[in-house]
């Protein structure tokens, strides 16, 4: 019944149901819920998935290359490493972990084609915000030298100068809700807006006049 309904709305194909009883690898799971996404929730793929090009095997598959890129971006199936695995096959408690993160609250909040757009806190938001995401990432974008003058309570040091040149440091979950910080908010900006277009969905910035 469900290979039915995936087969009516358009975001599975026969060969799906031909396939049924064998085994599912990540490039075929990521055509199928790519499809799910556009034609089943009508949400828009990503304008920015420059970050997929850093998957070794991300052309391993030139037909699937649109398919792992978007639900790559999008945070739904992230890399093993530094290579999607194309081939490899899907585990059931994969299978689980991709339906959760297809359906967590705060990715459905910006499906219908909303853009992934970094949020300004006031000061009141800022402490707020701290106070109800225990597992939150909090970074201060200054230099190193102004970190170590003065920073406020629990910021973690990620100058903005490094963030543009990786984004190891926030590591592979694109849905933990990420506050960075600096002076004025003019760097920290920059550097939310940089994590956004990398596919990461929970992104928050402000000044440190907040605190």
């Amino acid at each position: 019944m469900a290979l039915e309904l995936a087969l009516a709305h358009g975001w599975a194909e026969p060969r799906d149901v031909r396939m049924a009883k064998e085994v599912l690898r990540r490039n075929e799971a990521a055509r199928i819920v790519h499809e799910f996404l556009k034609c089943e929730l009508g949400e828009a793929d990503e304008e920015h998935w420059e970050g997929a090009i850093k998957l070794r095997d991300l052309y391993d598959c030139h037909t699937c290359v649109g398919h792992v890129a978007q639900v790559f971006c999008k945070g739904i199936m992230p890399a093993k490493g530094q290579v999607f695995g194309m081939r490899e096959s899907v585990s059931r408690k994969e299978a689980e972990e991709i339906l959760d993160r297809l359906f967590a609250p705060g990715r459905k909040q910006r499906a219908g084609g909303q853009s992934n757009v970094p949020v300004q806190l006031s000061y009141g938001e800022a402490k707020e915000f701290l106070l109800s995401h225990a597992d939150a990432a909090f970074f201060d974008v200054r230099t190193r030298g102004e970190y170590d003058r003065w920073h406020p309570e629990g910021a973690v040091s990620w100058p903005l100068i490094s963030l543009l040149g990786s984004h190891e440091v926030a590591g592979t979950d694109l849905f933990r809700p990420i506050l960075l910080g600096c002076d004025g908010g003019y760097r920290s900006a920059i550097a939310a807006r940089c994590l956004s277009d990398e596919g990461y969905r929970n992104v928050y910035y402000c000044g440190w006049e907040s605190f």
